[in-house]
């Protein structure tokens, strides 16, 4: 009795903590800051931080931020890949999942945006995600796919904004977790050695 009760202490504590670690890196990137240049042109080599996560612009007009929104300026980029940027976490070697994020087109056209996931070995993931954005904000939710991420690209031919856009980090197992069950299995072995004996 006095033993079932204390594996009953024991794992209770066990996942009260488990739960205490349980609280992911989440962040919505919202670009309330003050209006800057990102870029050649801008202070910051083309980087912008916030709430964990990093941008670094590809493309050769830079990109803005503009009354709270995420402004690309289009043409030109890296690897063919028109305008755009890149997101990785600041923690160096963290995934993190892609959920969702707010867009637009600037200038009535629509543009055509592409999003790309890259794994912790930088092979793409999945595949790539095609968007055409509506001339009024509206939230385009990526699929699952885009989780364990270790970089993700948007590029595109046009000159979009960008506003919440929502990441996690990946899902690890947690120590307590793995605590719990290792107390659990020695709880099984010692009452079977108590039936047997």
């Amino acid at each position: 009795m006095v033993r079932t009760q204390l594996l009953t202490l024991v794992l209770s504590a066990g996942a009260a903590l488990s739960f205490a670690h349980a609280d992911l890196h989440g962040a919505v990137m919202t670009f309330s800051v003050p209006d800057q240049t990102l870029g050649s042109n801008g202070p910051d080599n083309g980087t912008y931080t916030e709430a964990g996560f990093q941008i670094r612009e590809h493309s050769f007009t830079g990109i803005n931020i503009d009354q709270g929104l995420l402004q690309d300026g289009g043409w030109g980029g890296d690897s063919g890949e028109g305008g755009g940027f890149e997101m990785t976490s600041t923690i160096p070697g963290e995934l993190f999942s892609l959920v969702s994020f707010d867009g637009k087109t600037r200038y009535g056209n629509p543009p055509s945006v592409t999003v790309r996931g890259y794994d912790a070995a930088d092979f793409l993931v999945g595949s790539a995600e095609v968007f055409t954005l509506a001339g009024t904000m509206a939230t385009y939710t990526l699929p699952a796919s885009f989780t364990s991420l270790s970089r993700v690209t948007f590029s595109n031919q046009s000159d979009p904004e960008f506003d919440n856009i929502t990441l996690a980090a990946a899902a690890v197992p947690e120590p307590t977790t793995l605590g719990l069950l290792s107390v659990g299995a020695m709880g099984l072995l010692a009452r079977r050695r108590c039936a047997a004996v």
